[in-house]
């Protein structure tokens, strides 16, 4: 993708990527350490662009979801990016 890695947008991308990740899954997907992408995604998801929920079967882990919002986001700058 164009999108620079270890940006919130690239970040947000790659959460796109799968129905559901985990922090360390997205951080080798933009490799960027762990510690980064899980506030970025926590950023995110106060701003309403990603959701999470902890599974049943690890409560220790956060499984990250890019909501409506977020679609919406990526789908804007990936014209943008068409267009530049």
């Amino acid at each position: 993708s164009s999108v620079v890695k270890g940006t919130p947008a690239s970040i947000l991308s790659a959460a796109a990527a799968e129905e559901q990740q985990t922090v360390s899954e997205i951080a080798l997907q933009v490799e960027t350490p762990q510690s980064y992408v899980g506030k970025i995604l926590s950023d995110l998801e106060d701003e309403g662009f990603v959701e999470s929920r902890r599974p049943e079967d690890d409560a220790r882990k956060r499984l990250y979801s890019v909501t409506q919002l977020g679609e919406e986001f990526l789908d804007v700058l990936e014209r943008a990016y068409a267009e530049a």
